[in-house]
């Protein structure tokens, strides 16, 4: 397995071996987040001490998460029970279906899919304050 701070600029590498917190790291497509995410992943569940059980990356959209644990599962040479890379929505949900008993939720609550949130906006579109209701682009965004 190779050494996750292998061929990673300097920034990436302080980023990957950060220890003072938790970390954001913003910048433009190209710029060698995601793999800088992954470097800083596999390093903490390797030479970091923690487990990967233990660590948790938040990216922004599910094709960035299947990259990004990809990039992971490479650089861990040991195994492990599960990897927690997510989206910011998808780690809100798994915290809700986890921890609803703690939450006071009740035990049938469940989250709302996008196509759910679309099919109650159009079943109340009328009870709406709205003069206009333009539904040419997408609705879904509303």
């Amino acid at each position: 397995m190779p050494d996750p701070l292998e061929d990673l600029s300097a920034r990436q590498s302080e980023v990957a071996t950060h220890t003072s917190g938790p970390l954001i790291v913003l910048g433009a497509a190209g710029t060698g987040k995601t793999r800088a995410l992954a470097a800083r992943h596999a390093w903490l569940a390797t030479a970091g001490g923690l487990l990967p059980e233990h660590v948790l990356a938040v990216t922004h959209s599910a094709a960035a998460v299947d990259t990004l644990r990809a990039q992971v599962e490479a650089q861990i040479p040991h195994g492990f029970a599960e990897l927690h890379v997510h989206t910011a929505p998808g780690f809100a949900a798994r915290l809700l279906r986890e921890e609803r008993a703690d939450g006071g939720l009740d035990a049938f609550v469940v989250t709302v899919t996008a196509a759910d949130r679309l099919a109650m906006l159009l079943d109340r579109v009328d009870e709406l304050s709205l003069r206009l209701h333009d539904f040419r682009g997408n609705p879904a965004a509303m």
